[in-house]
């Protein structure tokens, strides 16, 4: 059974994580964050808490660490369209 289980999105929990730069965040200060990682039946997509590793492994163990690789997931940026304030009749120009 596939079961969806997600961070929830930007708590204050999650605030002060990235406030003391313990997490990473995005240009507007979220930091749960999409990535995708490998899995046994081809890409998984995942929500995350990004850690640097330097913050949370000890510098003497990570030699004998596999090494992981993901993708943080960037959604596409909405386009800005430029309104005249004028009543539209539905089409646009």
């Amino acid at each position: 059974m596939e079961r969806k289980v997600v961070l929830p999105p930007n708590i204050h929990f999650h605030n002060t994580l990235r406030n003391a730069n313990l997490v990473e965040a995005d240009k507007i200060g979220h930091c749960v964050r999409q990535i995708k990682v490998p899995g046994k039946h081809g890409t998984v997509s995942l929500s995350a808490l990004i850690f640097p590793t330097e913050k949370v492994i000890p510098e003497q163990i990570l030699p004998t660490l596999p090494v992981i690789q993901f993708e943080i997931e960037t959604a596409p940026e909405a386009e800005v369209v430029a309104v005249d304030g004028h009543k539209s009749d539905g089409e646009l120009p």
